[in-house]
């Protein structure tokens, strides 16, 4: 594992994973409190810097892994695709003895692609069954 990457995806992807805890923790108290939901929009801003700083740190922690950083769209899985991510073989012993490959493929880019929209799709669907059930 490359270690300078592995110190990178530290740095972002800690505080992008508490930013997101924080930013649910003010959307549930704010729903189940009975506030009022003109607080509500709260949430939003520490949600969406910790999601970008995660995928920041997930992608800096698949390039010392030894992947492109495509994989980090893993992280629309949530807990299960960073599991997946770090249950990854590590290909950098693989790499340092051939050629650096600086550039990801077609192939290789639409594969991540297709993954982040496989994980937004499965939340959309499990978000649309069970917010219906009351």
């Amino acid at each position: 594992m490359i270690s300078k990457y592995k110190e990178e995806s530290l740095h972002y992807g800690i505080p992008g994973f508490g930013l997101q805890v924080i930013g649910s923790v003010i959307y549930f108290i704010v729903r189940y409190q009975g506030n009022g939901f003109e607080l509500g929009f709260v949430f939003w801003l520490p949600a969406t810097i910790g999601t970008v700083l995660l995928f920041i740190g997930l992608a800096y922690y698949s390039k010392a892994k030894g992947y492109p950083a495509v994989y980090c769209f893993l992280g629309l899985w949530s807990l299960l695709g960073i599991i997946i991510l770090s249950m990854l073989k590590d290909r950098t012993m693989q790499v340092e003895k051939t050629k650096v490959k600086k550039n990801i493929s077609f192939k290789e880019a639409i594969s991540g692609v297709l993954i982040g929209v496989g994980g937004v799709f499965l939340i959309m669907l499990l978000l649309v069954l069970f917010s219906h059930r009351r």
